[in-house]
C-alpha cells in the first residue's frame, strides 16, 4: 500500500474536506481546554465537540481529534461536517477504512460534487483506482473541474 503525500495538505484540500473551515486560526492549550471544558458542561451539544475536534485537529492532537468527532457524530448523526472531519482526519492517519466510510457518510447525507471528489481522493490514496474512477464517472456530470483534478490524482 503506498503511502501518499497526505500529512501536510494543502489549504485547497483542507477546504474541500472541510466546507471552508479556516486553517489560520491559531488553537493553543488555552483554548483546546476551554473547547473541552464547554464539552464537558455541555455533553449533548455536539457542536462542542466538533469544535474541540477541530483544535485538537489543527494542533496535531490525531486521536483526540477523533474521539470528539465521534462523540459529535454520536449527538447528531446526520453532521455531514463532522462526518467529512472525521473523513479528513483518519486520512492523514491512512486509516483509510474509516475515512472511507466517514465519506460515505457524507454522501448519504449531503450528496454533491465535493463529497465524490473527496470519496474519490481516498480511494485514490488507498490503491483503489477503481473505486476512484467510479467516483470520477459520477462526478463529470456534477463538477467537471473537480472531476479533472480527480482524474489527474488517479493517473499519477
Amino acid at each position: 500500500m503506498k503511502r501518499p503525500y497526505l500529512l501536510i495538505i494543502t489549504v485547497t484540500m483542507w477546504f474541500v474536506f472541510t466546507g471552508g473551515i479556516s486553517l489560520s486560526e491559531d488553537f493553543n492549550v488555552e483554548s483546546i481546554e476551554a473547547y473541552r471544558q464547554a464539552a464537558e458542561k455541555n455533553p449533548h451539544d455536539a457542536k462542542s465537540y466538533f469544535n474541540l475536534g477541530i483544535a485538537c485537529l489543527k494542533s496535531g492532537m490525531y486521536q483526540e481529534s477523533i474521539e470528539s468527532l465521534k462523540q459529535a457524530i454520536k449527538i447528531v448523526p446526520d453532521d455531514a461536517e463532522a462526518h467529512k472531519a472525521l473523513g479528513y482526519v483518519c486520512l492523514n492517519l491512512y486509516l483509510y477504512e474509516d475515512a472511507i466510510e466517514a465519506s460515505k457518510q457524507v454522501l448519504r447525507i449531503k450528496p454533491d460534487a465535493t463529497a465524490h471528489y473527496n470519496l474519490g481522493y481516498i480511494y485514490n490514496a488507498s490503491d483503489d483506482k477503481d473505486s476512484a474512477l467510479k467516483q470520477y464517472e459520477i462526478l463529470k456530470s456534477l463538477d467537471s473541474e473537480l472531476a479533472n483534478k480527480l482524474l489527474k490524482l488517479i493517473n499519477k
